[in-house]
């Protein structure tokens, strides 16, 4: 029994002697895993072509976010000029010393200088109020309304008081005296 299970079938006829050699293992070699110098240049290859192509993809999602970037900025410019011009020409002139006009944008409390008429027509909603780069200016509510299509956050208008009574108001059967509205 001191044979080899390779020399048993051998003698038994099981195997030829061809066989035999093929099954035998020479230590550190793996038999049947063995891939061609070709083979592992291609799969290096490919590892390389997958590289580059992540390279490629990642640079061209840099390359849209700058060009959104840029697009977006030469809007905001485009806009702005539009605005300007707008405001440049159609803007109504303001007093130094008119009466002041309290206004909400953007949850805070702005003030301008405006006559009397100018404060009557923005109490009526026929004026709007641009503000661009930190100053306010009076335009008429239509030049308002262009504006504001393009940039809704940068115009305040006040919206028209109906002249009916809400059906809601409990007070609505008590008449406010002159002296108390101003």
């Amino acid at each position: 029994m001191s044979d080899s299970l390779r020399d048993q079938l051998l003698k038994a006829g099981l195997a030829t002697p061809e066989q035999a050699r093929r099954a035998t293992k020479k230590p550190g070699k793996k038999s049947g895993h063995k891939q061609s110098k070709k083979a592992r240049a291609q799969k290096t290859l490919t590892e390389a072509e997958q590289a580059a192509q992540a390279a490629a993809r990642k640079k061209a999602q840099q390359d849209r976010e700058i060009e959104a970037k840029r697009k977006r900025r030469e809007q905001l410019l485009d806009m702005d000029n539009t605005v300007r011009q707008l405001v440049e020409r159609h803007g109504l002139q303001r007093p130094d010393d008119g009466e002041t006009y309290n206004f909400m944008l953007d949850g805070r409390i702005h003030s301008l200088q405006v006559t009397a008429e100018q404060r009557g027509d923005l109490a009526a909603g026929r004026l709007s109020i641009v503000s661009r780069a930190g100053v306010h200016h009076v335009v008429p509510h239509p030049i308002g309304d262009r504006i504001a299509e393009k940039v809704p956050e940068w115009v305040w208008r006040a919206e028209p008081e109906s002249d009916e009574p809400d059906p809601d108001d409990p007070y609505a059967d008590y008449k406010v005296p002159d002296d108390l509205i101003w």
